[in-house]
């Protein structure tokens, strides 16, 4: 039995969500392609409707992502190389209306900027300049006797 080829997968997962939300297809294909799917959500239906709603009430471009589920590596998310919309207050009340809705479906929308601004530089992880704990400083659960009981 052959294996899957996850990264024809992911190219045609990539080439279907353009469909999807066509103000992907403005972002470079550099950095298209470096991005991963597994957390964005395909809108159908209803929710299609109110992401449309919501893209033309908040003059931005809407994206909906999976609230649970495995979250893809720090470089292969779309806000490390696009700029947030800047929302009024009202207009993220909106967001934070629709998102609230949205909650019980395990999905959130997120707003970008309109026209779409890339980011000079890719957002740095916030943990980029943090060193590794010293292992020999940790101690763990060393002031415990193991004849303790534990509350919990």
């Amino acid at each position: 039995m052959n294996q899957p080829n996850y990264f024809l997968i992911q190219r045609r997962a990539l080439a279907r969500f353009k469909r999807l939300y066509p103000f992907l297809a403005l972002i470079p294909p550099p950095i298209y392609n470096r991005l991963s799917p597994i957390s964005w959500y395909e809108p159908f239906g209803e929710i299609e409707q109110i992401r449309a709603e919501l893209e033309e009430e908040l003059n931005c471009y809407v994206m909906l992502f999976k609230r649970y589920g495995p979250e893809p590596p720090w470089e292969a998310q779309l806000f490390v190389y696009l700029h947030v919309a800047r929302l009024t207050l009202d207009k993220q009340a909106i967001l934070t209306a629709v998102n609230e809705g949205f909650q019980r479906l395990g999905i959130e929308a997120h707003a970008y900027q309109k026209p779409l601004k890339l980011r000079k530089r890719p957002l740095e992880h916030p943990f980029a300049h943090c060193d590794p704990p010293d292992a020999d400083e940790y101690r763990g659960l060393s002031g415990l006797d193991p004849e303790d009981e534990i509350p919990f």
